[in-house]
């Protein structure tokens, strides 16, 4: 039985004992099976919202930003497991609201009718059914041969009675007589994606007041995400020697498990996106658009005026990398519940000498990167004493690095920037780090 598996369970029985209202719509089938959601539906989304919170404050559990879409609600949940590695569990909650405010199951029906096996309140195997049919026919997306299986699997064990009123729910939801076509789910599929505007027509005029009031938390929600997208978004800046690399190194491996190993992404410096500039000429900066000639010291004044120009061209290639690859590569991450890690970005840009980028202008200017380009809203500052950086960092001096020292924390005291002590134990800096993300739970001590 997977660890998984068994929080899910734990849950289930937890809330069922609270009295919560709720029905398990898909999951917690088979402890053999391979571990995957649970899919619920309730009456009073809040109530079980509040019940999912207490249950993971009672088992030191967190929440990951829930995410709420038009339709249901998404818990994913980072819990420490017996050997120590951290899993995570993932609460679908729905409310019966699919499809821009058009209803396919009235919930406190199906609530009400849910059948307990296995101590697990269920629903019954007709309005599995239908949830099933319309959460993975109106999702935008193809319906999968697996999902198809197991739907047909769950259609030839109702009953006859069951199978006839099943035929016509499914008709008057949307519209089309499917009596003769009700075991061909695949077809079924095509024919609810097909009729959508039929579909939210006819919920329109049997419960109007309802349907607009959904259409509304649809389009608010939809601003929402696309605003404030649901993914874990954090950067790591400070000098050279602070121990970055081996921060981000060691958090990739235990952050993975934050979006299930999908949308994981870490980047150096600025994302990439466009071809380094040493592609187009020889000389004019390192693969990661950062020069390697040294982190010396320089002010912008006494610049050639060629070298002020070719700087002025280079930092606009680089804002438009910061803004391309934001909004076509680290964006769609986030909207799609992943984890983007920065190994110095805009603030190292910013604080770091000409001689690193390669742009000579006023520290003004670069600050125009900071107010242009969206930040992490999770930002650390790795801070080490100029002499500890000195020991790991020898080809830099001991005056740069204190330069550097100085500006960072100058910076961070200005940008609200959490500061993380280079001198401590690594396992202790990445779980300060996750403390901050999770929102307090302390897994790793």
């Amino acid at each position: 039985m997977s660890e998984t598996f068994q929080f899910g369970l734990k849950f289930v029985l937890w809330a069922k004992d609270a009295g919560i209202p709720f029905a398990v719509v898909r999951g917690l089938e088979d402890e053999h099976a391979p571990p995957g959601d649970v899919d619920l539906i309730t009456t009073d989304p809040k109530l079980l919202r509040k019940a999912i919170k207490k249950f993971c404050k009672q088992n030191n559990a967190s929440v990951i930003r829930p995410v709420r879409r038009h339709y249901v609600e998404i818990y994913r949940i980072v819990f420490k497991s017996k050997s120590g590695a951290l899993c995570c569990a993932k609460f679908d909650v729905h409310n019966g609201e699919q499809w821009r405010g058009a209803t396919y199951l009235k919930a406190e029906e199906a609530v009400q009718q849910s059948n307990v096996v296995d101590r697990i309140p269920r629903l019954n195997p007709r309005h599995a059914l239908i949830a099933n049919i319309f959460q993975a026919s109106l999702a935008g997306l193809p319906m999968k041969e697996s999902r198809i299986a197991r739907i047909q699997n769950r259609l030839e064990q109702i009953t006859v009675e069951d199978r006839v009123r099943l035929k016509q729910e499914i008709s008057s939801l949307i519209g089309v007589d499917v009596q003769s076509s009700i075991e061909n789910i695949g077809h079924i599929g095509s024919l609810v994606k097909t009729r959508r505007t039929a579909f939210w027509f006819i919920s329109l005029k049997g419960m109007p007041m309802a349907t607009i009031y959904n259409i509304s938390v649809t389009i608010y929600r939809k601003i929402k995400n696309f605003i404030f997208p649901p993914g874990i978004y954090i950067s790591i800046i400070g000098p050279d020697g602070a121990g970055k690399s081996t921060l981000v190194k060691a958090l990739s491996e235990k952050m993975g498990v934050f979006c299930a190993g999908e949308h994981f992404i870490v980047q150096h410096w600025r994302p990439g996106v466009l071809r380094p500039l040493a592609t187009f000429r020889r000389g004019v900066g390192s693969p990661d658009g950062v020069s390697s000639r040294g982190s010396e010291v320089q002010s912008a004044s006494g610049v050639t005026k060629a070298r002020q120009i070719s700087s002025l061209i280079r930092f606009i290639y680089y804002l438009g990398d910061y803004l391309v690859g934001y909004w076509f590569r680290t964006r769609p991450a986030l909207v799609a519940e992943g984890v983007v890690i920065c190994d110095r970005y805009v603030d190292d840009f910013v604080i770091a000498p000409a001689n690193r980028s390669n742009v000579f202008l006023p520290k003004t200017w670069k600050s125009v990167l900071a107010i242009i380009v969206p930040q992490p809203p999770i930002r650390f500052y790795l801070r080490g004493e100029p002499s500890l950086l000195h020991a790991r960092k020898s080809e830099e001096t001991l005056e740069e690095l204190q330069y550097l020292v100085c500006a960072y924390d100058r910076h961070s005291a200005e940008s609200d920037i959490e500061i993380l002590d280079a001198t401590k134990k690594p396992q202790n800096i990445v779980s300060q780090v996750l403390t901050r993300v999770s929102g307090g739970n302390r897994w790793a001590e």
